[in-house]
């Protein structure tokens, strides 16, 4: 049939995009990995400017910091970090 109408079509692999609100954080120096959202916390562990981290959440804490919970559950204060992503779209979390 020429010269009728065509259809393009294009299927995505959802498993492949991109979580929409994916937040990565990565230090500039090594900083400490805490077991919640304050320095009165036990560390936990380091985190070094060669990782990046998916941060899943977020928490204030009593000084006015905010904290990202990481996937891996340990918590590392915002302003030692830099994030990319929709890091302030995270749900607070406890």
């Amino acid at each position: 049939m020429l010269g009728g109408p065509r259809y393009d079509y294009y299927t995505v692999d959802a498993a492949l995009q991109p979580d929409p609100l994916a937040c990565a954080v990565t230090p500039s120096n090594v900083v400490n990995l805490r077991a919640g959202a304050g320095t009165y916390f036990n560390i936990i562990g380091n985190l070094t400017p060669e990782t990046t981290a998916t941060a899943v959440g977020q928490a204030d804490d009593a000084d006015g910091y905010v904290w990202w919970k990481l996937d891996t559950g340990a918590w590392v204060r915002e302003d030692v970090v830099d994030e990319v992503g929709l890091c302030q779209a995270l749900p607070l979390v406890g």
